[in-house]
């Protein structure tokens, strides 16, 4: 390193010869120092931290909700509000229809249930006896609006679309509401 600072001094030192300044002139006299050499830092290894088994605590009895089940026995008719509608927006029929038109382009039951928390309500589509459609329904409130639709493709001119209501569990008709396709 020594050299190194030698060597640029007396280069200095001969610039400035060249260039007519003097030993005096001590503005351009600097030694310059080489950059330290960059040092190789390797990363701490960490010893991995020991995980202690985790205490068991005493498990707590969870008791589990008895399954309810509701049915007609219980709730002769649950339905509180029906309607063939065309569609249905926020929960309620946007029309009621009497009936099916050319112009229809979808059948909608609407039905509002309560009082029957716990049930299954089952909407059956049919044409005549033969079943086109079928939807079961959880009730899980206390007042549950709900609907099923059908095309009105499914029925000629002159058929009566027929749904049957029914309780999902014990297969018991509820209601049945009909109709007229024209």
């Amino acid at each position: 390193m020594k050299k190194i600072a030698l060597f640029l001094t007396v280069a200095l030192f001969a610039t400035n010869a060249v260039a007519g300044l003097g030993d005096n002139d001590r503005r351009l006299k600097k030694v310059v120092e080489p950059a330290p050499a960059p040092v190789k830092v390797e990363p701490k290894k960490e010893e991995p931290k020991k995980v202690e088994p985790k205490k068991e605590e005493p498990k707590k009895e969870v008791k589990k909700a008895e399954k309810c089940q509701v049915t007609t026995a219980d709730v002769p008719n649950p339905i509180s509000r029906a309607s063939f509608a065309t569609a249905v927006e926020a929960r309620e029929p946007v029309d009621t229809i009497k009936v099916v038109d050319e112009n229809v382009d979808n059948i909608v039951l609407f039905t509002e249930i309560k009082n029957f928390k716990c049930g299954v309500i089952k909407h059956t589509w049919y044409n005549g006896d033969v079943e086109i459609y079928s939807q079961s329904f959880n009730i899980t409130y206390p007042r549950y609006r709900t609907w099923t639709s059908t095309r009105p493709m499914h029925y000629e001119k002159g058929d009566t679309a027929k749904v049957v209501v029914s309780d999902g569990i014990t297969g018991d008709e509820i209601a049945t509401y009909t109709i007229k396709v024209k």
